[in-house]
């Protein structure tokens, strides 16, 4: 979480004309039962930065790193048609 919202600020700092940022196809901790069949599960997966997903956040929890670093974030989802859209977010961060 540290190194996200670094990350983030130093964006922000490095990039002032920048106004608006869009992170695409994150992996939504609240839907992870929807690409998890139940017995592939491994309990703590999601908060592994080294799993082949990476983490898992809930959109609270990306709006918080992002409201950390000073941006505003919202959020959208993918198509239907989009194959991981059951289960993936994007956010747009805005100053």
């Amino acid at each position: 979480a540290e190194a996200t919202v670094s990350l983030l600020a130093t964006l922000r700092q490095r990039f002032p004309a920048v106004k608006r940022i869009h992170v695409g196809n994150l992996p939504d901790k609240d839907r992870m039962a929807s690409f998890f069949y139940k017995d592939a599960y491994v309990p703590g997966i999601e908060n592994d930065h080294e799993s082949p997903i990476g983490l898992w956040r809930t959109e609270a929890e990306f709006r918080s790193l992002a409201n950390a670093a000073g941006w505003e974030a919202s959020f959208s989802r993918m198509p239907e048609s989009f194959y991981a859209s059951r289960y993936r977010y994007d956010a747009t961060l805005t100053r």
